[in-house]
This record gives C-alpha cells, sequence and structure tokens, in this order.
C-alpha cells in the first residue's frame, strides 16, 4: 500500500475445540491444496485436530498412534493412490514418545474431490495410521516433506536427522493400484551436538551435491547445517553455517524463501537473520571468499552468507519464523516470538524505504549487492 495508508489485520476465526484449555497446541499446517487446516496438541488430551477451511469447522479428530505430545506435523504434497482413489491426504506427525506416524485417508468409495464437491469435504471417509517410523531414542521436534513428497525428513532430541523415502503405490491397473504408502530410512544423520529443533528442504540448483535438493536443520548447538546427496544417494554435510557472530543462542527456527535462495533464521536471541546464496561466479564477480569464516559458509559449490537481520521488535526469544509464497508477496517473512507478538516484515527498496522491490529469487543473478534492499515492519 501506498505509505499514507495504514492496514491492519484481525482475527477471521478463533479455533477452540472440546479440552482447548488444558491441552496446549503445539503445531499447525495446512494441506497444500489449502483446503485443509491440521493443528496438534500436547498431553493430557493428545490428538490432531483437522478444520475444513471452507467454514472452520471440524473435519476429523485423529486419536491414538502417540503416547506422548505431538510435537509437529506437515501435509505430504504428494497424491497417494491407495485403494485406486485419487487426490488422498497424508499427513505425518512426530511426537515425543520418539516415533512419527504417517496419517492417510480414505475416501468411502470415492474420491476425495468428489466428497468436496458433496459436503465440504465432510461425509464419511476414514484416516487410518498406515506407517510408524521408529528410530529416533526420544523427542522428534520436527517432520518435514520436500516438496514432491518423496522425501520426509524428522529430528530431534537425539541430536540426529533421519531422511526417509516414501513410496506411493502404484495406480496402474497392472498392478491393481492396491498397497500401501511404505518408507524406507535413507539417512541416519549425526553431526550435531545439541538438539535439532529445525529442518527445510530447497533446492540445490545444482551446486550442492548431485541431487535436486539440499536440507538445512538447526540446532540446540547454534549451527545450521546444510546436507545434500552424493552421487551414490548417500547423504552427507556439505557445509556448516556457524553464526556464533550472528546469533548468541539456540537456533530455534528456519525457513527458506521460495526460489531457495534465502534462508531466515530464528534464535533465543530475539532476533532473525537474513543468509543468502551466492554461486561462485558471483563469488568471483564481487571478490568475495568462497571460504568459512563463521559467517558465511561454502566452498566450490558456492557461498551461503549472511547479510544482515531483521529489525528487531521481539522482546523475547523468537521460535518461528516463515516466507511467504509468492502470491502472498515477495520478500514478506513472518516471525513468531516468546513475548506473545507476531511480526510481519517486507522488504522494500533501500532508497526510498517505500516501495516493494521484490525477493530478489534469480540464482543466476549477477548483483551480490546486499544494501539495495532492506526489511522493515509491514
Amino acid at each position: 500500500p501506498p505509505p499514507s495508508t495504514t492496514t491492519s489485520s484481525s482475527s477471521i476465526s478463533t479455533l477452540l475445540p472440546k479440552q482447548h484449555t488444558i491441552s496446549p497446541a503445539w503445531s499447525c499446517a495446512f494441506s497444500s491444496n489449502g483446503k485443509y487446516l491440521a493443528i496438534c496438541y500436547g498431553e493430557p488430551n493428545t490428538r490432531i485436530v483437522i478444520y475444513s477451511t471452507c467454514d472452520w469447522s471440524v473435519w476429523h479428530t485423529l486419536e491414538g498412534g502417540h503416547d506422548r505430545t505431538i510435537r509437529s506435523i506437515d501435509f505430504s504434497p504428494a497424491i497417494s493412490h491407495s485403494t485406486n482413489t485419487a487426490n488422498n491426504l497424508l499427513l505425518a506427525s512426530g511426537s515425543f514418545d520418539g516415533t512419527v506416524c504417517i496419517w492417510e485417508y480414505f475416501p468411502n468409495n470415492t474420491t476425495l474431490e468428489e466428497e468436496e464437491s458433496g459436503g465440504g469435504g465432510r461425509s464419511g471417509g476414514e484416516w487410518e495410521i498406515t506407517a510408524q517410523l521408529e528410530g529416533h531414542e526420544n523427542e522428534v521436534k520436527k517432520v518435514k516433506w520436500n516438496k514432491t513428497g518423496s522425501l520426509l525428513a524428522s529430528c530431534g532430541r537425539d541430536k540426529s536427522v533421519w531422511v526417509w523415502e516414501c513410496l506411493l503405490p502404484s495406480s496402474s491397473s497392472m498392478d491393481g493400484g492396491g498397497g500401501e504408502v511404505e518408507f524406507e530410512c535413507v539417512a541416519v544423520l549425526q553431526e550435531h551436538e545439541g538438539d535439532v529443533k529445525d529442518l527445510c528442504f530447497t533446492r540445490s540448483h545444482g551446486y550442492w551435491g548431485a541431487g535436486d535438493e539440499i536440507l538445512f536443520s538447526a540446532s540446540y548447538d547454534n549451527t545450521i547445517k546444510l546436507w545434500a546427496e552424493d552421487d551414490d544417494g548417500e547423504w552427507f554435510c556439505a557445509t556448516t553455517l556457524s553464526p556464533t557472530t550472528i546469533h548468541t543462542s539456540t537456533i530455534w527456527s528456519i525457513a527458506t524463501t521460495p526460489a531457495g535462495v534465502r534462508l531466515v533464521s530464528a534464535s533465543a536471541d530475539c532476533t532473525c537473520a537474513v543468509w543468502k546464496f551466492y554461486t561462485p561466479m558471483e563469488c568471483a564477480e564481487s571478490n568475495q571468499e568462497d571460504v568459512d569464516d563463521g559467517n558465511n559458509s561454502g566452498g566450490g559449490n558456492g557461498l551461503w552468507k549472511c547479510i544482515g537481520k531483521l529489525p528487531q521488535f521481539h522482546k523475547r526469544a523468537v521460535y518461528s519464523v516463515d516466507c511467504a509464497p509468492s502470491r502472498a508477496g515477495h520478500g514478506r517473512i513472518v516471525s513468531g516470538g516468546g513475548d506473545d507478538s507476531i511480526c510481519i516484515y517486507k522488504e522494500v527498496a533501500a532508497h526510498d524505504g517505500s516501495g516493494s522491490s521484490g525477493d530478489d529469487e534469480n540464482v543466476n543473478s549477477s548483483s551480490t549487492s546486499s544494501n539495495q534492499t532492506k526489511f522493515v515492519l509491514d
């Protein structure tokens, strides 16, 4: 909006399921089609409540599977073809009991799209646990799918990151299209020295490892690690961002922008830092050393460098951060803190401080200046 225009936000709905007063809500996630919102709760009434976003009514309540608090949930963007029905939903949940459950929705003799068109998605289908993934020694802190739903990552208090491959049943007529979703552990990554708090997949851009995607993990040890696949499909730590001069305490949350060339980290030191990826060519053109000096990390793959911090408005630890998709406005970032506040930032042109310049999402851009734009409270 123009500088003279003021905007405000208000709650469109307050979701208060039964027993809400005695069970904390730990995590929430939208389905990839935006039609459902899932919220997971802790003890003593551990459960997952799924709402239909068309009217914010409770669609399904999922109970069982976990013995302790459900800490994290995430909808898969993939489609399961079990029982020859398209558009089945998959939901992963990670718990303090050390397990990850995979929940799958089975429409009754129809497709999910037909159910939605016939009654807002609230006909007689059922959710079932089709897989339970074990391996973590104790509390699972985060579960996260990649963009295709082919990989699921989990991390926890045992200082490890697990990567699981999701194998969906075939829908071809040759095999009947039946079967269950299967998971295979393809990596156990154990280089962190503290609890692993958060995870996020993003594009490799062809510069990190042999795969199309890389995985970031943030830890209580105050580091961010970048994991990549080699030619044999083995995951390895490609580089470590050790922001000792950037963050002075635990990194609680990380998120990448849609194009995957920026990373935002949120810390218990009340700040959020912005990191940018520079290709080897960009490093050479700007005379930046492609080495690890604590504030940046790279090698022959390019360079991840901290280009600054968001304006500090939080008074207590920042526990969550996310980057808006393109349709919500380039350069917008949201953060939530222990001070009961949510901050929304936007990126603007540095020379005027008003017009939005957009997030420089072109990884092949020759421009490496971090002074062209700045972030302000939206």
